[in-house]
């Protein structure tokens, strides 16, 4: 009876255990892109255009809405949005510009934008995984990389507690620079972003320089 009594008890408790394991669900980072109906993200952009004919510098401040507005009809169990932006450069009112779709899956967010995909976020998220951004339709490889390192580079890291680095291009020389990467934070997406693209001849310097900062952020 006691034997009995106990192989019921192991059992019981192995059952238990599995019931346990298969309920967990691992975090494969899909909260670094959480998006829900009537959403909102507000940036402020700041740009720099660096004119190498004038030898000027010109400063633009102009704030971006992206707001998720609709649900895209889909016949399987993936996430599908539609994004209005909206612009303005001061406190009037918001000026519609443009939209894009989001497609969701667990394995990887896509913006088709302009008949084009592409491929913003991979999961699960680990650092220095990269992937092709370009990998869905027929542009020239183009790789984004995970990089934990790299969070120095973003000055909005320590306001959240969670964040991922994302490397998009750092190519340097003494005449081109092209450095491109975007930051987001758990459970709230894409918090900055960077551009740099300049062109550097005879000490004159033409391109732009654009960071992109959240300042609102609203969730249903």
């Amino acid at each position: 009876m006691i034997r009995t009594a106990i192989i019921v008890t192991i059992a019981s408790t192995i059952s238990l255990y599995s019931c346990t394991e298969q309920e967990e669900t691992p975090d494969i980072g899909l909260n670094f892109a959480p998006y829900v109906l009537d959403q909102s993200r507000t940036y402020q952009v700041d740009s720099l255009v660096y004119d190498e004919f004038q030898d000027a510098v010109d400063t633009h401040v102009v704030y971006r809405l992206e707001q998720v507005a609709r649900l895209f009809d889909s016949t399987t169990n993936d996430q599908h949005y539609w994004i209005d932006v909206s612009y303005r450069t001061d406190s009037t009112n918001w000026n519609y510009h443009h939209s894009y779709r989001l497609e969701k899956t667990d394995s990887r967010l896509v913006e088709i934008s302009n008949n084009n995909s592409f491929v913003r976020l991979i999961f699960p998220v680990r650092d220095r995984v990269y992937w092709d951004v370009n990998m869905l339709n027929g542009m020239n490889t183009e790789r984004y990389r995970y990089l934990e390192q790299e969070k120095f580079r973003a000055s909005m890291k320590d306001s959240f507690p969670e964040t991922v680095f994302v490397r998009q291009a750092y190519d340097t020389t003494i005449i081109d620079k092209d450095i491109r990467w975007e930051l987001y934070a758990n459970n709230i997406g894409l918090v900055e972003k960077r551009i740099v693209d300049l062109v550097t001849q005879k000490d004159k310097t033409g391109g732009v320089e654009v960071h992109w900062k959240l300042i609102d952020f609203k969730t249903k």
